[in-house]
């Protein structure tokens, strides 16, 4: 954003309004013009005038382009701003003063603004010596603590070996039967000895070192090379080594399979414990046979492998025809989901009986039926139920609409219908779709292998899941009540 810009003084920072310049000059120019005014009334030209005589301003500014004589806002002749105008636009003056003016307080800014910097500066150096001398303080200190630490350590030291010096002059004393001289040193022979015997350790030390590295590397390189024999034996082998993997892997699946064995006895032990008749005669059985004198079969490993193999079997087969089931009644779900009327139409339906007087299905394709035609009729052997093939009526449309007509029916009707046509009852839409292929078979003919179906035999797959289910129900109960009985007299075997 640019700054203002004042057109008085042509300065930046500023507007016009707010110029300080302007302010001064307007406050000095009644003032000078009242001196003008004193000044000149002593001439006699302006004595015998009307007007007072006002002498020309120098003021540049004091221009007459409004008004006549008088009428300024100090009240007098040529009272107004600038001389004998009113409400004048003042101009900036042209004179020097002020731009020296202006020079002389820029000067006297830029020269505080240098001592003020040189006071700032004086002091960071005050400040920055004093921090020196500080520091250098108390280093001088540390030194001198230092220093003082290490001479109160060696006079200890001294003082220490000095005693131990006269220790030991007292011992040999002792020892020797003789007195030595202050200066003597017996300790001498003794640490140089010490040391030639350190030494000596040191060596063997380092050669003992160095055997111990050398038999490592020694150990490392026999060891690398049985690892490359090894190798290059297994690499010759292979055969020898796949056999070894395989009777490890056997070995594990006889684990696995031993286990098995353990849980299904003991599974067998919790049913035998649960079946509450037939205890008594598993025991007497047993006593007698003992009694008897007779041999008793006892079962090998191979036998419980076989029996878990059937088990695993029977288990197999169930979960299968379970899944079979799911799938089947998601089918027929989905089925039904998709061929289920609105809620609308029912609503509509329920209306239209509500108004209408009810009505029969059998009265009205009695009514609506017309005699069989040359090409076939599916007629029912129920009583009243006619179905007639219409004209350009195609198989399709012949078999949806008879499908559509049956599902209309009760379940009784539907039942019935079944009975008669001996098939199975299932649901009313299943049932009725597979009485409308029959109706359609007997109306068009059947269809040959070699023809495509049409897509309708999605009812009659509806209705052979249905029964599927049904029937999947059935074995699941008799394969469960053979399980159970199997596993009971393999009990009462053991």
């Amino acid at each position: 954003m640019e700054r203002p810009l004042c057109h008085y003084c042509q300065r930046p920072g500023h507007f016009i309004r707010d110029c300080r310049t302007r302010m001064r000059d307007s406050e000095q120019r009644p003032r000078q013009a009242g001196n003008n005014q004193a000044s000149s009334s002593g001439s006699p030209s302006a004595q015998r005038a009307l007007v007072p005589y006002q002498a020309p301003s120098n003021d540049v500014r004091n221009h007459h382009s409004f008004g006549g004589n008088g009428g300024g806002s100090n009240g007098g002749y040529g009272g107004g701003y600038g001389g004998s105008g009113d409400y004048e636009n003042y101009q900036r003056p042209w004179s020097s003063d002020y731009n020296d003016r202006n020079g002389k307080v820029e000067k006297m800014w830029s020269w505080m603004a240098e001592e003020i910097e040189e006071r700032q500066r004086l002091k960071r150096e005050k400040e920055e010596n004093k921090r020196k001398e500080e520091e250098e303080r108390r280093r001088a200190e540390a030194e001198e603590k230092r220093l003082a630490e290490i001479k109160d350590k060696d006079e200890f030291k001294a003082s220490i070996g000095k005693m131990v010096e006269t220790q030991m002059h007292s011992v040999c004393e002792e020892v020797l039967g003789k007195k030595g001289s202050q200066g003597e040193q017996p300790v001498l022979p003794t640490t140089i000895e010490i040391r030639r015997r350190t030494a000596s350790t040191e060596a063997e030390g380092k050669t003992i070192s160095e055997s111990d590295s050398l038999l490592a590397k020694d150990e490392e390189i026999a060891r690398l090379k049985q690892a490359v024999a090894d190798m290059q034996r297994l690499s010759r082998q292979p055969q020898v080594v796949q056999q070894e993997q395989e009777l490890t892997a056997l070995r594990l699946d006889n684990q696995h399979l031993i286990q098995d064995v353990i849980c299904l006895k003991e599974q067998v032990g919790e049913l035998v414990k649960l079946t509450k008749s037939g205890g008594s005669a598993v025991v007497v059985g047993m006593t007698s046979a003992k009694e008897k004198g007779k041999a008793i079969h006892t079962p090998t490993a191979g036998d419980y492998v076989k029996l878990s193999d059937a088990y695993r079997r029977l288990r197999d087969d169930r979960d299968m025809a379970e899944r079979e089931v799911q799938d089947l009644k998601e089918r027929i779900n989905r089925i039904s989901s998709s061929r289920g009327t609105p809620a609308s139409a029912k609503r509509k339906r329920i209306m239209r009986k509500s108004i209408s007087p009810p009505s029969n299905l059998r009265i009205r394709l009695s009514k609506a039926g017309s005699p069989v035609t040359a090409g076939g009729s599916g007629n029912g052997t129920h009583e009243g139920l006619k179905f007639v093939k219409l004209r350009n009526e195609t198989r399709d449309d012949f078999n949806k609409r008879v499908c559509a007509e049956l599902s209309k029916l009760k379940k009784k009707d539907i039942e019935r219908l079944c009975a008669e046509e001996q098939l199975e009852y299932a649901t009313i839409g299943s049932s009725a779709a597979v009485i409308a292929d029959v109706y359609t078979n007997r109306a068009f003919g059947k269809v040959s292998d070699g023809t495509k179906q049409p897509e309708d035999s999605k009812h009659r797959m509806t209705w052979l899941a249905a029964a599927i289910g049904t029937r999947m129900r059935k074995l699941r109960l008799a394969i469960a009540r053979v399980c159970h009985r199997e596993l009971v007299n393999y009990a009462i075997w053991l």
